[in-house]
């Protein structure tokens, strides 16, 4: 196994997951997952065990748990049998770690244009890249929230140097020019989309990569 940290304080956001398998194939210890941090950090954080039958069962460091119990929000659940649901957990932690540490360094000041930063946010929502639709879906409905809400007839939101004017027809947004915005939005792995309200009632969409904690450039900017 390779060394690496128990437990840190979290000064970066982790930006990936990752696993070392157990040379010995007679360790029931069958793989030892960590956390990375954008400066390159590893912290271990959970043990693959094999027990008698060959079932694997995943199981999060104790040192860990305590370390992050109170930064991250972890649930009670601390052993897995499924690798999917172990999975989430894991993502879990990428999401959240970026969100504390993007309140700590102010984001909206810290990479967002002068112009956005000098006026009032009224509120600001973001989401993790998500493979599939589930992205598109979710995004749509936190904009219907919102626009029932402030009771709005339509949307304005910009992107860099474009602009989308959404309406809302029958109290929902306008399917055609929507699916013209999503489709402007290219998002990979460890991508973190952020959109703000503002005073104006108008919205602001960035999207960052996490990995390189700068916003994302595209060809159209």
């Amino acid at each position: 196994m390779c060394a690496m940290e128990a437990k840190m304080v979290l000064r970066a956001s982790f930006v990936r997951w990752a696993h070392v398998k157990n040379p010995s194939p007679a360790s029931p210890r069958a793989t030892l997952f960590y956390l990375q941090t954008v400066e390159g950090r590893k912290v271990a954080c959970a043990l693959a065990i094999r027990g008698p039958t060959n079932r694997i069962t995943y199981t999060a460091f104790g040192a860990f748990l305590d370390e992050y119990h109170q930064i991250l929000p972890l649930s009670d659940v601390v052993q897995w049998r499924f690798s999917s649901i172990f999975a989430q957990w894991l993502n879990g932690l990428l999401y959240h770690s970026f969100l504390l540490c993007s309140e700590e360094v102010n984001l909206h000041t810290a990479f967002l244009l002068s112009a956005i930063a000098k006026q009032q946010i009224m509120l600001k929502f973001g989401f993790w890249y998500l493979p599939g639709q589930t992205l598109r879906l979710e995004c749509k409905a936190r904009l219907n929230e919102v626009f029932h809400i402030f009771d709005l007839e339509d949307m304005v939101i910009h992107m860099a140097n474009r602009t989308w004017e959404i309406k809302i027809q029958e109290l929902k947004l306008d399917v055609a020019k929507f699916e013209e915005f999503w489709h402007a939005l290219v998002m990979e792995l460890l991508d973190y989309l952020l959109i703000i309200m503002l005073s104006n009632v108008e919205f602001q969409v960035i999207i960052f990569d996490t990995n390189d904690e700068i916003e994302k450039i595209y060809a159209w900017f």
